[in-house]
């Protein structure tokens, strides 16, 4: 194309202007929550806030064996 589409300048940087930055790729980010594991540490449901997310996280890190959170990685 020889012009960017609208929903492309909104979310890439101008400065001036001038477009510096388009985005690259759009990726979904979801988080995925054990209910079992949940209710074992104590908490009712999945968090709201970053400030809950690291909270339960650490209620969750707390029991022996388990992990508040993990990342996906790899290619």
């Amino acid at each position: 194309a020889k012009t960017l589409g609208d929903r492309a300048k909104q979310f890439g940087s101008t400065v001036n202007n001038t477009q510096f930055m388009i985005p690259y790729g759009y990726y979904v980010n979801a988080l995925f929550w054990n209910k079992k594991l949940f209710k074992e540490a104590g908490l009712d449901g999945p968090p709201a806030t970053l400030d809950d997310f690291i909270a339960d996280s650490k209620k969750i890190s707390a029991l022996p064996g388990k992990y508040g959170y993990c990342l996906r990685g790899g290619p």
